[in-house]
């Protein structure tokens, strides 16, 4: 049976930019979770983690982010700055009285939440980071880099399919072929990705002439089910090498020794979060 998302809100941030959102408030829990998804998505991926987390008596709150969804799209690109479109999801938080929470942030939502938690280090009981660590503070995001060090890592680059998303002549293409484009970014077949998403070129030499059939792989991973085989073992072991052996990937300037590193399993646990870590 599908699940349902309760009715969305709209709130007016002070640029202007309008966000749609869920909000349950907390009923036999005092901790409200703030999911922020990733690309190419919208607050629907955290279905599963909203009817879980309200049903154990958190507060759940879940917005499209600036570009997304139903929210505003801006077509300055400064308005996507992180430090902004944190301010702004604070913004919406000091709206409904939520003065600390738990932040859950998936892919591009992890970096918005490091950003969040570093110009808002008072806001948090805890922070949760899923695919992605989060990137050290004033370090770049070089695609070049990235895509060579994966080539020679992987085989392939990870992030090959983002020079052609960038550019301007895509957006056409990827209107006109919106299905097809779709069953690529989440696609049944992990090697349809290695093949034809990652590597560099691939996704533009490729992208009206394949409508693969879709699993939702990333949702499902994210919404709690599982879809089939998403990705086996060795490939798990060769991607995860790649990544936990740089520390750009993986580090942050706010991490506390006294609390479990960030891909511990001991991170976040649905149950009492009465304690909050030492500052």
């Amino acid at each position: 049976m599908a699940l349902k998302l309760p009715a969305r809100q709209t709130f007016t941030a002070r640029s202007g930019n309008v966000y749609s959102y869920i909000f349950i408030p907390p009923t036999s829990q005092s901790t409200t979770l703030l999911f922020l998804h990733g690309f190419p998505s919208t607050l629907t991926d955290w279905v599963h983690q909203i009817q879980h987390f309200s049903s154990e008596g958190y507060g759940v709150i879940a917005l499209d982010l600036l570009g997304y969804g139903e929210s505003s799209k801006p077509t300055d690109v400064h308005a996507y700055r992180l430090k902004s479109m944190g301010d702004e999801v604070i913004e919406l938080l000091d709206h409904l009285n939520l003065k600390t929470i738990v932040g859950i942030g998936h892919d591009f939502g992890a970096t918005l939440l490091s950003r969040m938690a570093a110009y808002h280090p008072s806001r948090w009981e805890a922070l949760v980071f899923l695919a992605v660590g989060p990137p050290k503070l004033g370090t770049p995001f070089d695609v070049d880099m990235i895509n060579t060090m994966t080539k020679q890592f992987l085989g392939y680059e990870m992030l090959g399919y983002i020079p052609w998303l960038a550019d301007f002549t895509t957006q056409e293409i990827l209107e006109k072929n919106a299905e097809t484009a779709m069953s690529l970014v989440f696609c049944r077949d992990r090697e349809e990705w290695e093949t034809w998403f990652h590597p560099l070129g691939k996704m533009e030499e490729k992208h009206i002439s394949r409508h693969l059939v879709q699993m939702m792989g990333i949702k499902a991973c994210v919404g709690g089910i599982v879809c089939g085989k998403i990705i086996s073992s060795p490939q798990t072991n060769k991607a995860l090498k790649t990544f936990t052996s740089h520390n750009s990937f993986s580090s942050s300037s706010h991490q506390n020794p006294n609390n479990p590193p960030l891909n511990s399993s001991k991170c976040f646990h649905p149950g009492p979060l009465n304690s909050k870590p030492s500052s």
